[in-house]
Parts: C-alpha cells; structure tokens; sequence
C-alpha cells in the first residue's frame, strides 16, 4: 500500500505540470465547416422563386438543388420545364436530358423525349 501511494505521489505532479502546459498554449479549435444546404429546402426555395417569377434565382436554386442530389429527377423536371417556358432553348434541351436521364417513370421518360424533339426542331429552325 505504501509503494501505491508512492507512486500516486509521484504521478500527480507530472499530471498536473501537462495540464498546466496545456492551459499556457491552447489548441485552437477546428473552424466549422459551411453548413450543407438541405436538398428539400433548396428544391422548395426554388419552387418557390419560380412561382412568384424570380425565375433567375429559381434557376439557380435548381441547379443548386441538382447539385446537392445529382441523381433526382425533380430539380432537372423543374429547371427544363422553366427554361422551356423562357425559351432558353439549348439550356432547357440539357435540362430535360437530364431529366430523362434520372426519370424513374417510363412513360414520363418517352414524354421528355417528346419535349426534347420539339426544343431541338425549334432550336434547328431558329439556326435558318
């Protein structure tokens, strides 16, 4: 017992000479990290843009929004169907690819086809 206490003894100091270092030269805190933007937020945010016609900032929330989920058709459904209404039609025709691309519903894929077909034949005719 007198050789525990010992060495208890002789271990608190050193114990207490790291803490006081460690008090003299803080480690600085790790910076945190930007908040990732929630997908539905975003995908709502512009939805919402888009309704009230700020169809610039609701362009830029969808693709925001398809950024953050690559691979949901709605951001792409939305962003082609806007860009289609603004006869933006080359943006619109890489929008709706991608839509058809991440299409879960055949049927709506043959659909956007469709619509592709119609935006390239307007796109050909603006060219003559």
């Amino acid at each position: 017992m007198n050789r525990l206490l010992r060495i208890a003894f002789f271990a608190l100091p050193l114990f207490s000479v790291s803490l006081a270092h460690a008090e003299d030269s803080p480690v600085p805190a790790p910076e945190a990290a930007a908040p990732v933007a929630d997908f539905q937020t975003v995908l709502n945010d512009a939805i919402t843009l888009s309704l009230q016609g700020r169809a610039e900032e609701a362009i830029a929330r969808f693709r925001e929004a398809s950024a953050i989920e690559p691979d949901d058709q709605r951001p792409h459904e939305r962003l082609c169907t806007l860009l289609y209404t603004r006869k933006e039609t080359e943006a619109a025709i890489e929008a709706c690819k991608a839509w058809r691309e991440r299409e879960p519903a055949a049927a709506k894929r043959r659909q956007v086809a469709g619509l592709i077909a119609s935006l390239e034949k307007r796109l050909a005719k603006a060219a003559n």
